[in-house]
């Protein structure tokens, strides 16, 4: 019965068979699929590590490339709010202030100059792993035409996906400066920067290597001190939205429709950059649309808030860290005046924002010491503050000191610990080392010819050598850490440098002109 099978006038079922039992023709076609398949998949994988390798890290003052990848290392369904827009969205959103005022868990995704179209998109990757109760959207990028570096800082920074490709898909449309292909596989855009890596290139992101960064936010301690009056209401003004910001704005309130996302529009205290027609035409889509806009540049809203411009402002469209935390604070209360959430400083899958919340409670202190402008209040933060423990603070004097001190200052330093009478010592030099909030060591010259010098190291054993010389004994203040550089002022009268022994750096340098008839020596500069 079989061998009709095998018989030479069945060709079909013989060539058949044939095939079946050859040794060698069907592992050699699967090695040359495989071989293909393999070559494919290294040729691919070696764009994307490389790309990555050589595409820019902006961890400088905005951190755009720390604020789209952290979206990625949030565990599920743990933030609560998040925050969007450009740079002054990242200085003027606390998420940790949020947390440690409300207990709301949330995140700042803002990078430089955002554009909005890119918000949406971060929007739709945040929403993929996290249940977002509230969206605050900083509103200047709506009257704002942007490079295409600033949609890259974003793009750039994505996972690939499919909501990534219709990204740069949707942003071809508005710019034809970068390949679709270029954002896919970064390596076309930045192949050329192999000549210029640096380790950065090759290190994932620390945020303890970062100090000023916390949860998307970045402090800033600087103060305008420009005065700025707010919008009344009574102007007239009506200002255009710019390209495709006004669809892509809608795509925002549509998708936080269909995901019951509560969207809150805001503008942070500005001297420049907005409007009072920005802020009417932004009023009256929010009007329209059934949206909160609180913008912190009318008087009212200025005025609820405690906001100052000349105190609480860095300078342009940039919040300083106070006003950061008075525009959160002020945001988080309207919230939860009208909104449940959960407690998260009880949630144990959030205890990783307790440990975050130490160091920028840290960080928010040194910055009231740096804008301290009263020495005598100076030198008590310094001995009595929440952050004394943490500092080693060193005192010389160049020049000539002793002139105008005067007796309130004279009795601070006496509170402090310091136990020289400055009394006719004119031209004096003097040394003064603090550690822990106490007096450890203390030198004035015995004459005017004296230089003084004194060697030893920090708790976290940084060395150190300072010098002091009044102008008679060499006319010079200096403070030298591990062999650095000068982090004296180096100016007439008190120098004061403190370093921090938790971050390991100098976190404020410090004049005080004892010599000048001006604030009886009391002013810093």
């Amino acid at each position: 019965m079989q061998a009709p099978i095998f018989d030479e006038q069945h060709p079909v079922i013989h060539v058949t068979l044939r095939v079946i039992q050859s040794p060698r023709t069907v592992p050699l076609a699967v090695k040359r699929i495989t071989a293909s398949a393999v070559f494919i998949a290294l040729f691919v994988l070696l764009f994307a590590v490389t790309g990555d390798i050589l595409q820019p890290r902006w961890f400088g003052a905005w951190m755009s490339t720390a604020n789209v990848r952290g979206i990625y290392d949030l565990p599920p369904n743990t933030v609560d709010a998040v925050a969007l827009g450009p740079s002054s969205c990242v200085r003027s959103f606390s998420p940790l202030e949020l947390f440690l005022e409300y207990g709301i868990s949330a995140y700042n995704a803002g990078t430089e100059q955002q554009p909005i179209m890119t918000s949406y998109y971060l929007l739709k990757e945040i929403i993929k792993n996290q249940s977002i109760k509230v969206v605050f959207l900083e509103t200047v990028g709506l009257f704002r035409s942007n490079d295409p570096a600033f949609y890259r800082k974003v793009y750039d920074n994505l996972k690939l996906s499919k909501d990534k490709i219709e990204a740069v898909l949707s942003y071809s449309q508005y710019s034809g400066a970068d390949s679709v292909f270029s954002f896919i596989t970064p390596y076309i855009k930045y192949h050329a920067n192999w000549k210029n890596l640096t380790e950065p290139q090759f290190a994932p992101f620390d945020a303890d290597d970062y100090p000023l960064w916390h949860h998307g936010f970045v402090i800033d301690k600087g103060q305008s001190g420009k005065e700025k009056t707010g919008y009344t209401g009574e102007e007239q003004d009506r200002a255009t939205f710019i390209g495709e910001r006004l669809y892509y704005l809608e795509q925002i309130d549509e998708l936080c429709r269909a995901n019951n996302i509560r969207l809150v529009l805001y503008r942070c205290v500005s001297t420049d950059q907005w409007s009072a027609g920005m802020h009417n035409a932004t009023q009256d889509w929010a009007s329209q649309h059934k949206r909160e806009l609180y913008d912190f540049n009318t008087q009212s809203v200025m005025e609820a808030a405690g906001l100052k411009n000349e105190l609480d402002n860095a300078g342009g469209s940039h919040n300083n860290v106070f006003g950061a935390i008075k525009t959160t604070r002020y945001l988080g209360k309207l919230i939860t005046d009208t909104q449940a959430f959960e407690d998260r400083r009880k949630d144990p899958t959030c205890f990783y924002l307790r440990a975050m919340a130490a160091p920028y409670a840290r960080e928010v202190r040194n910055a009231k010491l740096q804008v301290e402008k009263d020495m005598s209040e100076y030198l008590v933060a310094l001995s009595y503050g929440d952050n004394r423990d943490n500092y080693t603070v060193f005192f010389t004097v160049r020049d000539e000191a002793s002139s105008k001190i005067g007796d309130a200052l004279k009795a601070t330093l006496v509170d402090c610990g310091f136990m020289t009478d400055f009394a006719d010592k004119y031209r004096h030099s003097f040394i003064g080392v603090m550690e822990g909030g106490k007096v450890i060591y203390e030198r004035l010259a015995d004459d005017r010819q004296e230089k003084l010098a004194y060697e030893g190291t920090t708790r976290d054993g940084t060395a150190y050598a300072i010098e002091s010389a009044g102008m008679e004994a060499g006319d010079i203040s200096s403070v030298i850490l591990n062999s650095g550089s000068n982090m004296s002022k180096n100016l007439r009268g008190f120098n004061v440098v403190v370093y921090d022994n938790v971050t390991h750096r100098v976190i404020d340098s410090v004049n005080w002109d004892s010599f000048a008839e001006e604030g009886g020596g009391n002013a810093r500069r």
